[in-house]
């Protein structure tokens, strides 16, 4: 038998814990870094994701408030339609019912209309037509009152005169608006 004798002097087994426990920690912290990059990364893509989404809900709010708004002014001009429609004075109506009253040779001068009232000037070929106009004005059902405020007669030729007549007509607008839209 050969003995051996060995005069290197054993190696110590070196102690690896460390090596491994360093290894670990680093291959953690490699790891915890990677979460921490992946997660802000994703919050931030959430983050966009939820800032694009509110604005396009501001875009349709503020589309829901144009059109509500929108809405509203048609109602709001559909009543001031209705209510200018019932307010309307049929003044051309009157104004061609009082020519058609008008007897042969009278034609109106000027005609305006006013708070329920109106002022017309005539001219006439005689007297008697003036105060005939003045009758037949009265005994209409919608004028309420007459009045001529001023009646002159002027020369168109010799022994001819015309008479110029100023009238101021009340008239009842609801008779009136009956008799003019029988409906």
């Amino acid at each position: 038998m050969i003995v051996e004798i060995n005069l290197i002097e054993p190696k110590k087994r070196r102690n690896r814990a460390p090596y491994f426990i360093s290894f670990i920690s680093i291959l953690l912290i490699a790891g915890i870094l990677f979460l921490l990059y992946w997660g802000n990364n994703y919050f931030n893509q959430q983050i966009d994701n939820i800032q694009q989404q509110l604005a396009t809900n501001q875009e349709t709010v503020q589309e829901v408030r144009a059109e509500a708004a929108l809405q509203d002014n048609r109602a709001l001009l559909q009543t001031q339609i209705v209510q200018i429609e019932q307010s309307i004075f049929p003044t051309v109506a009157l104004m061609d019912y009082m020519i058609q009253l008008l007897p042969d040779g009278g034609v109106f001068q000027s005609y305006s209309h006013g708070d329920a009232a109106i002022t017309i000037a005539t001219q006439m070929d005689t007297f008697s037509d003036t105060a005939a106009f003045t009758n037949t004005l009265q005994q209409q059902s919608f004028i309420t009152s007459v009045e001529a405020n001023a009646v002159q007669a002027t020369g168109v030729a010799e022994n001819q005169y015309d008479y110029l007549a100023t009238y101021v007509i009340t008239i009842d607008e609801q008779a009136w608006m009956k008799e003019a839209n029988p409906e």
